[in-house]
């Protein structure tokens, strides 16, 4: 009896039915870039936008390094390193841009950014204005001549006396065109230096940077962290996928041996049933067939597999390469951000210095103009007086020689009372000369005066502690101290005008 012989289906047979796992692959791209966060070419795209490089940037930062490099050497020579830790920071951003091939956008933006600042920052510490305090001497000198009048009095030298005067009153309008000069100076530095960015400016600015900077990075560092999620997405896919199409093809080998089994069953049973050979024959066509196409399949899953394999090994490299950028832009704000907090905090330093010593040098100045106008006012305070002393002898000289005269005419004494007439007139003509000179210097003080107590009012403005003197109470002291000369042989002791105010400890 003929045993029964297995039957193999000769239906057509479909990929879908046979191996499913084929299918699978070949859904496998689109299934695992939709658990991605950069699941298309556009996505990557605009990844890769954010650190491009960009030609016209590489000129731009390149115009800033030249800008840096101009101000290292002045800046070495007073001893300020600033431009020279900024140009090290911007050769590293240069040099990681064109190695890593990443753009550098907010990095030039934020450099743009803070560029005044730096150009602040540089000029200040080169800056080296003072005012010239030449009037200082000048009143030293006016000390000198103001003895030398006492001195010349002294040894009754009227003609070197009047000299003294007038060298005095020269060497006085001298010192106060001087410390006006000194004064216009310091308020054309003041209003240059107003004309650049406050301290506020500058706070608001280094805020700013402050600001893009943490965005930017946060930015960044969100991009690299889908990136590495995408990266071990695709790498957990991957390994999942070769999983099963190793199970598939173990399966597929077992089925392959099992119908090479049968086909061996077969040709034995063809030698013993020749009855039954045409449908062992068409049995052998149709497992041929399959295992035919069987075959075929698996080597169409094998090459669907390293296409697959291929394609998400790209899409790794491109992410990888997304993601190496991105950290590459990460480095280069760092780097931006160590070179504007060096930059903000350098200009605020030195516009804080400069508000500081502007103000001191405005104070000087005035200080130093106030002792010049006093001294000036000073001199013609003491003219002032004298003439009016002069002017009460004069008077009474005219009463005396007037009395006398009567006295004389009253005895017919001619030639005495013709004297007399010619005194009267010399004192009379010298009473108008000292009536002129009264007025002369009087106007003088009051104009002097006036002047001083504008200075005084800027200087209490800016120094509210310092205690000013009067020009009176300058002149008393230094007339008491003349005075004492006569009395003591030259002793001129606390006669030097810019110790009076002792300005320099209430400072």
């Amino acid at each position: 009896m003929v045993e029964d012989v297995p039957t193999v289906s000769l239906l057509p047979v479909t990929v879908e039915s046979m191996r499913p796992d084929i299918e699978d692959v070949r859904n496998a791209p689109e299934k695992i870039k939709a658990k991605l966060t950069y699941c298309n070419a556009d996505e990557l795209d605009q990844g890769l936008q954010k650190v491009q490089p960009l030609p016209y940037l590489d000129k731009e930062i390149k115009k800033f390094k030249d800008v840096v490099d101009n101000s290292v050497e002045p800046a070495k020579r007073v001893g300020d390193y600033l431009p020279s830790n900024v140009l090290d920071k911007i050769e590293e951003i240069i040099k990681i841009s064109q190695d890593r091939k990443i753009g550098i956008f907010k990095a030039i933006q934020l450099l743009d950014y803070i560029n005044d600042a730096y150009k602040y920052a540089c000029m200040a510490t080169l800056d080296k204005f003072d005012i010239r305090r030449s009037c200082l001497a000048r009143l030293k000198s006016y000390d000198d001549l103001t003895k030398k009048l006492v001195r010349s009095r002294m040894d009754t030298e009227m003609d070197k006396a009047e000299d003294c005067v007038h060298e005095c009153f020269r060497l006085l309008e001298q010192c106060v065109e001087e410390a006006k000069s000194d004064r216009k100076q310091q308020s054309e530095r003041k209003e240059k230096e107003a004309d650049f960015a406050s301290e506020e400016d500058f706070s608001y600015m280094h805020s700013e940077t402050k600001i893009t900077l943490q965005s930017e990075v946060e930015n960044l560092t969100s991009i690299s962290e889908q990136c590495t999620e995408d990266l071990d997405i695709i790498d957990t896919e991957r390994k999942e996928l070769e999983s099963k199409m190793a199970h598939a093809c173990q399966e597929h080998k077992k089925e392959e041996a099992k119908r090479q089994q049968q086909l061996q069953v077969n040709r034995e049973r063809q030698r013993q049933l020749e009855s039954e050979l045409a449908t062992l024959r068409r049995q052998e066509r149709a497992m041929e067939k399959d295992s035919k196409q069987g075959q075929e399949l698996q080597e169409k899953a094998d090459e669907l597999l390293l296409e697959v394999d291929g394609e998400m090994t790209k899409w790794k490299n491109e992410i990888e390469t997304l993601r190496e950028k991105i950290q590459d832009s990460l480095q280069v704000m760092n780097i931006v951000s160590d070179c504007t907090n060096w930059i903000m905090l350098s200009a605020k330093k030195q516009k804080t210095q400069w508000r500081q010593r502007l103000e001191n040098l405005e104070v000087e100045v005035l200080l130093n103009l106030r002792d010049t106008l006093i001294a000036h006012g000073g001199m013609h305070l003491m003219l002032e007086q004298e003439n009016s002393a002069n002017l009460k002898e004069i008077e009474k000289r005219l009463k005396e020689l007037n009395d006398e005269k009567r006295d004389k005419a009253r005895r017919g004494f001619k030639l005495m009372v013709q004297k007399c007439d010619e005194s009267i007139t010399q004192f009379n003509e010298e009473k108008l000369k000292c009536d002129e000179k009264i007025k002369k210097h009087g106007e003088m003080v009051g104009s002097l005066n006036d002047e001083v107590k504008k200075v005084d009012e800027t200087i209490r403005i800016l120094r509210p502690s310092v205690a000013l003197d009067t020009m009176e109470d300058r002149y008393e002291r230094r007339k008491t101290v003349i005075d004492r000369a006569y009395e003591e042989d030259n002793s001129f002791k606390g006669l030097d005008v810019t110790s009076i105010g002792n300005y320099k400890e209430q400072l």
